[in-house]
């Protein structure tokens, strides 16, 4: 599998994820587990559809993050995130039949994600430009578990304590249960994005190989000598073209000098 292809795995399975979790919270229904004893504890489906997403969300920070550092993926990237105007668009003033198919509510979330887009944008090309190692697989990584460890906290500990919760008046207490949930789900996703980012690096390190690894690989795999050449100061040149059995797709051209013999 190739490195755009896998590095495009945490945007789609992250995206199912995400409108999964938001299903679950709209129509699952359980009895809510009670922790310890207050409303505070309580695991309801709301709670369940917090860890489901955020593992989600992990992914989908990563990808994000993690698309700054390549072109392919990069213009993914921005295609995506062109969506966002054209749905906008598309509802005020697109046809009366389109307005239906996009909703009031897709149109809003739209409109309002815009400028959050271009804002992390802004951010990912800064970081890209100060520090490059934040946008490579690993340093991505650490970035989407603490931005969702921010979120999680900027809605449990302000959001919901202070300002309000989904158009309701804001509680009086802050749900320990859901915060775990949110913990557990942002600790699943950044395992399964370090399984993607230790294949990259596994792949990265297929490609990238020492010198020593390189002149070997002229000798075992698939080589062709396209001439030899003897120097007059004793030195002879030996110039191959070989297709290394990696990783990578590209054919390398390997030129040695060494004393004639004798």
């Amino acid at each position: 599998m190739s490195s755009t292809h896998l590095r495009s795995i945490p945007l789609v399975l992250g995206g199912i994820i995400v409108l999964f979790a938001i299903s679950f919270s709209s129509h699952a229904s359980f009895t809510a587990i009670q922790l310890l004893e207050g409303p505070a504890w309580l695991i309801d489906p709301r709670a369940i559809a917090h860890l489901i997403g955020f593992i989600g969300v992990v992914m989908g920070i990563w990808f994000f993050m993690n698309s700054f550092a390549e072109k392919a993926t990069l213009q993914l990237n921005l295609t995506l995130g062109s969506l966002l105007p054209l749905i906008t668009l598309g509802y005020f003033w697109g046809p009366d039949m389109l307005r239906e198919q996009i909703g009031l509510e897709s149109a809003f979330l739209a409109l309002h994600s815009i400028p959050l887009y271009l804002s992390a944008c802004f951010c990912a090309f800064m970081m890209k430009k100060l520090s490059p190692r934040l946008i490579e697989p690993k340093g991505a990584l650490v970035v989407s578990g603490l931005t969702s460890l921010a979120i999680s906290l900027y809605w449990e500990l302000f959001q919901q304590r202070f300002i309000g919760v989904y158009g309701n008046s804001h509680r009086e207490y802050l749900q320990f249960g859901q915060i775990l949930c949110d913990l557990g789900g942002i600790a699943i996703g950044y395992a399964l994005v370090a399984i993607i980012v230790s294949k990259l690096e596994i792949q990265k390190n297929s490609c990238f190989q020492p010198q020593s690894d390189i002149l070997q690989d002229c000798r075992t795999a698939r080589t062709e000598v396209k001439s030899t050449t003897i120097l007059d100061k004793g030195f002879e040149v030996h110039e191959a073209i070989s297709q290394p059995k990696t990783a990578c797709s590209e054919r390398h051209k390997f030129v040695r000098i060494r004393p004639t013999p004798g």
